[in-house]
């Protein structure tokens, strides 16, 4: 019987080849029976059971729209919208939305900008506050923020994670860091990916080392160096640990995501009325 870490391992690897199929299929809908493949559902059993993954934009009641974006991992309640039928091509509400990601089958530089853009136009994205409150994932109780930074957009948990999935780099890996290094510079600190992982390489993260320890932890809002680890055959474990903690701890808006895509109806005007 496999360890849990190889089941993990291999759920990694077909998802890397269902996108790669994606790419090369000529047909919507080749493309789309691909999307919904198994290795989707077998991702999505591996954490909590408050979320859902599919591919298309996320949008921002502001007017914000995302580019199209490999993973999307959103709330099971979180409303989807399209015009048409293909599911590649559905929006989601950015208030319901946990984690995003792209997954690539060998990371070069060029792969490696095009991640950037593509998480950087989820991330920029603005959740409505309204009544400034807010909820855990998964959770319909709403709370009210007072002095709290629950709803503050530099905490990490408000925010929506973003990660990188690929099979092997093409560069060496200090080459990587240093890409990483001087794509940081043309970001928001908070737009950027948290996590890069390349399953035959190792894991690239930011960190902040500590002047009386060897030891590092993960840290991707206040860090001063990007540092790449290798647990080999728990490298996509490491992964799964990160998405889990975020969606257990992350917060988004009290309201249902579809409430500030829709106008108030306290009050309005009448067109004709009679008294009884």
């Amino acid at each position: 019987m496999p360890s849990i870490n190889e089941f993990l391992k291999s759920i990694a690897k077909q998802l890397i080849i269902d996108f790669e199929n994606i790419s090369e299929a000529d047909h919507p809908v080749e493309k789309g029976n691909i999307g919904e493949s198994s290795s989707k559902k077998n991702l999505v059993s591996c954490l909590p059971g408050c979320v859902c993954i599919n591919s298309g934009f996320v949008m921002d009641s502001f007017g914000g729209k995302s580019l199209q974006t490999d993973l999307i991992i959103s709330e099971n309640a979180c409303p989807s919208f399209s015009l048409g039928h293909d599911v590649q091509f559905r929006y989601y509400p950015c208030e319901g939305v946990c984690a995003i990601g792209e997954v690539k089958s060998i990371l070069g530089k060029t792969e490696l900008e095009d991640c950037y853009k593509k998480i950087n136009s989820v991330k920029s994205l603005r959740r409505n506050p309204l009544r400034n409150s807010f909820r855990k994932y998964g959770s319909n109780q709403p709370v009210i923020a007072e002095s709290t930074n629950a709803l503050d957009v530099n905490n990490p948990y408000y925010q929506i994670f973003g990660f990188v999935l690929c099979k092997s780099i093409k560069l060496k890996e200090v080459t990587i860091i240093d890409h990483i290094i001087e794509l940081d510079k043309k970001y928001f600190q908070k737009s950027v990916p948290d996590l890069i992982l390349a399953l035959e390489n190792g894991i690239f993260i930011r960190t902040k080392k500590t002047e009386s320890s060897n030891q590092i932890t993960f840290n991707s809002q206040n860090y001063d160096s990007v540092a790449m680890i290798d647990f080999e055959i728990e490298n996509f474990p490491f992964l799964i640990h990160a998405l889990t903690k975020h969606i257990q701890e992350g917060t988004t808006t009290c309201e249902s995501p579809i409430i500030p895509y829709l106008s108030q109806f306290d009050e309005f005007d009448y067109k004709i009325m009679k008294k009884i």
